[in-house]
């Protein structure tokens, strides 16, 4: 069986009560794409299997004892250089997604403390775990070149990034089937009580649903290679080779009161074509999304900007205080408002507001780095 967001999501909280606090003992790879950490956790031993392999990617406790390889390969040595005797801080699943990170504390070769992660992903074929210092790739287990994915670089000393900057919005209307050829295979959701990982039911997944406020799109120059690997993508069932940033996939898609008039008056079963509307994608929600270099809204954006005068560009440098991105974005960017659990409204499936974990209302009046952003802020994680 496939290992689901859902269920990771279970393992990570499992594995987080028995291995916290531990101590990493051992590491070995017994296999190619196989790694065992020896962990002593609450006065017991324990063994945790990460198998990246994609035809059996897994990651549990394991009393079975492991035969390392005749020779350690340099992904295990630089395993035992940088997490051996070093302290399990914590593990996670991030977004609720096939990711799973393990945070560990280890004393590095001048002899201070430093955090490390294992980023397990559980991806089908694209599996995979990673060593990350600094944000930075010390190395995974399956090295991924620009010749082999479209998608990213993975590689030692390649940034290992995650929902912060992102490319172009990929796969929209996408996946709704569990790929089967006779039959009908709608895929479902799970639906959780409000602030709880407990499942009250699950529902089919019908795409929109989503909301796009005050985000940044620059289109980048795309590689020739890329162009490449897409080609053939474009009528995909999971894939549609896009690599142009902005919302514009969602073009076609309705708005909230374009969506509801289909459901004004009786809503009983009727001719077939009137079910129709019970399958179709779900509403979007936009405002305040800038656009430069090339990027497109869709059709149905609301409040926007699309600047053609600038060109804007970004760039991360390395300095001695670390990473930094360098951009002539937010000499452009105009002023707009903020965000609140009112602009986002009512999720459709769970029937939920967006709200804190006490019920409270949301205000998005801080950046990521915690800064209080002014009444008019500018669009993006930043504050100017």
């Amino acid at each position: 069986m496939a290992l689901d967001g859902l269920t990771l999501g279970f393992i990570a909280r499992e594995l987080n009560d028995k291995l916290a606090g531990g101590r990493v003992d051992r590491v070995q790879q017994p296999e190619k794409d196989m790694v065992v950490l020896a962990i002593r956790a609450g006065g017991q031993n324990h063994r945790l299997l990460i198998n990246a392999n994609p035809t059996g990617t897994r990651l549990h406790l394991t009393d079975k004892p492991y035969e390392s390889l005749p020779e350690a390969p340099v992904f295990c040595m630089l395993m035992r250089k940088h997490l051996v005797s070093g302290r399990v801080l914590g593990i996670s699943q991030l977004h609720g997604d096939r990711l799973l990170r393990i945070d560990i504390s280890a004393y590095d070769d001048l002899g201070e403390l430093r955090e490390k992660q294992l980023y397990f992903e559980a991806m089908g074929r694209h599996s995979n775990l990673s060593l990350v210092q600094d944000g930075i790739i010390v190395d995974c287990l399956r090295h991924v070149t620009d010749d082999m994915s479209r998608v990213r670089r993975m590689l030692p000393g390649a940034a290992f990034v995650h929902n912060l900057i992102a490319g172009a919005i990929t796969a929209v209307g996408k996946g709704v089937k569990n790929g089967t050829v006779k039959y009908d295979s709608t895929r479902y959701t799970p639906i959780h009580k409000p602030h709880s990982t407990q499942i009250t039911g699950f529902m089919s997944i019908l795409h929109g649903d989503v909301r796009f406020y005050n985000n940044v799109f620059v289109q980048q120059k795309v590689r020739q290679g890329m162009l490449d690997i897409c080609r053939g993508d474009e009528t995909g069932e999971w894939d549609d080779g896009n690599l142009t940033a902005g919302t514009f996939p969602y073009s076609g898609y309705m708005k909230e009161d374009e969506w509801q008039a289909f459901f004004s008056g009786y809503c009983g079963e009727g001719a077939a074509q009137t079910r129709d509307r019970y399958y179709m994608p779900l509403p979007v929600w936009t405002g305040g999304n800038v656009y430069f270099n090339g990027a497109k809204p869709c059709d149905i954006e609301e409040d926007y900007t699309v600047d053609t005068a600038h060109e804007i560009t970004l760039a991360l440098k390395r300095d001695d205080k670390g990473w930094n991105l360098d951009t002539n974005l937010y000499e452009y960017l105009p002023e707009g408002k903020l965000i609140t659990t009112d602009t986002l409204g009512m999720a459709f499936e769970p029937e939920q507001r967006y709200e804190g974990p006490d019920g409270e209302d949301i205000v998005f009046n801080t950046d990521f780095y915690g800064k209080t952003r002014p009444e008019k802020p500018v669009a993006g994680p930043f504050c100017r």
